[in-house]
């Protein structure tokens, strides 16, 4: 007699990716350098960053994206940059920069999570 036993394993994982950034509104004045703070936490290796400028990641502007190090503006962004781990750097800020921004981090097997803040001008 033979009893077949069927042994199913279910593997959760407990890696993702977590961003964070201070409190909104951010207040910067015209003309100066204006920090947009992010961190992230991550398991993984080799995140892919993203800044967008609009109501979503899904409608709005993208402005750069950093990975390994190298830093991409997209054109026309060419006062934003990127300052410690992820921040947004924008030099010589204008009333125009005023809005909303998305600090999106993307981790290859370890998933994405993004956050916004408001940048006020004065």
């Amino acid at each position: 007699m033979y009893i077949s036993v069927l042994v199913m394993c279910v593997v959760t994982s407990s890696t993702a990716v977590t961003v964070i950034v201070p409190g909104s509104p951010v207040t910067s004045i015209e003309t100066t350098t204006t920090v947009l703070e992010c961190t992230f936490m991550t398991t993984g290796n080799n995140p892919h960053i993203i800044w967008y400028k609009g109501s979503s990641t899904y409608s709005g502007n993208l402005i750069l994206q950093a990975q390994n190090g190298v830093v991409y503006a997209e054109p026309g962004f060419t006062r934003h940059g990127i300052q410690d781990e992820c921040s947004l750097v924008i030099t010589d800020t204008k009333m125009s920069d005023a809005g909303m921004y998305w600090c999106y981090v993307s981790v290859f097997g370890d998933g994405s999570d993004e956050k916004s803040l408001t940048l006020t001008v004065s």
